[in-house]
């Protein structure tokens, strides 16, 4: 039930990211509850009166509380078909994916080039749903303050799959990226001068993932070795590239995220980070948020030793 749907098992209410995570059962019960299942599909399905809209023989449960967000998609949702392909092969079943409605675009394209269509689908409103029998994959959650849950091989696979299946382009990238924010509105390089004065002699190409379509995202960071640049959703990205990739992060001080440190990790990536300057303009932002003046002594330190490396 719910447009994110919640599943009513045994007259137990379960979200997706409960399966297969001991700790998640206790993360942020009440308030995706109340956002997802409307209290009267709760209250009528508690006494047994909820009409279904819909009624579904065979249904695999493709979607999470986060999966409408970039991050959540593709690091959370998507991973789970690799649990749906081995369960469809050993059972000889296809059950329909029950996803989130409506679907964004983002979501759209990324299904085709991970195999799927349309068909293979059914995009669940606010309403109630009877499914006879319910597959659900465990749930490869990463949320702060929680280790990974190992799922590096279903995530690689989903990038592989996707770059593999990614439509002619005829646009060619540096395999030294820098990722600029000079488009957004927040966590921003105020000195982007500066460091580039010391990136572009060393091979480095500006690019602000924010202008590129996704799939020339997913391009961009397929074929960079070494990558330099603010926190941010660029790195969802990370995702495409293979081993060899080297990651410099910069952050704000007092604002510093483990996201993309697990993420590389679980990727035997080169991994640095450097916490800068941050701005305080009196504008009441979060110290993730705030921009930066990069220090470009140490900024040229470690891009050296990443291309060192590298070599």
């Amino acid at each position: 039930m719910g447009r994110y749907p919640v599943a009513r098992i045994d007259e137990k209410y379960l979200l997706p990211s409960w399966f297969g995570v001991d700790t998640a059962f206790f993360l942020h019960q009440e308030k995706f509850l109340k956002r997802d299942v409307p209290l009267g599909h709760v209250l009528r399905s508690a006494v047994g009166d909820a009409e279904p809209a819909r009624r579904i023989d065979h249904g695999f449960l493709l979607l999470d509380e986060r999966g409408s967000y970039r991050y959540g998609w593709f690091h959370e949702t998507l991973p789970k078909l690799r649990w749906y392909e081995e369960y469809c092969q050993e059972t000889g079943d296809s059950p329909v994916l029950i996803v989130n409605s409506p679907l964004r675009d983002f979501q759209r394209r990324s299904l085709r080039w991970m195999g799927y269509e349309p068909d293979d689908w059914i995009e669940h409103d606010s309403d109630v749903s009877r499914v006879g029998e319910l597959a659900v994959a465990p749930h490869p959650i990463r949320l702060e303050g929680n280790p990974s849950s190992g799922f590096a091989s279903e995530l690689r696979w989903v990038g592989e799959r996707i770059v593999s299946n990614l439509p002619d382009g005829d646009r060619t990238f540096s395999n030294r990226v820098y990722v600029s924010r000079a488009d957004a509105d927040r966590r921003r390089v105020r000195n982007e001068r500066a460091v580039l004065d010391v990136l572009e002699p060393r091979g480095f190409e500006s690019y602000e993932p924010g202008r590129l379509s996704l799939a020339e995202q997913a391009r961009l960071f397929a074929s960079a070795d070494v990558v330099v640049g603010l926190h941010g959703l660029a790195y969802v990205n990370l995702m495409f590239c293979d081993g060899n990739t080297r990651l410099l992060e910069l952050f704000a001080e007092d604002g510093t995220d483990e996201s993309y440190f697990v993420l590389a990790n679980e990727f035997d990536m080169t991994y640095e980070c450097m916490v800068c300057e941050s701005i305080h303009d009196g504008q009441n932002k979060r110290a993730i948020n705030r921009d930066v003046i990069v220090d470009t002594a140490r900024l040229e330190a470690i891009v050296d030793s990443l291309i060192e490396e590298q070599v």
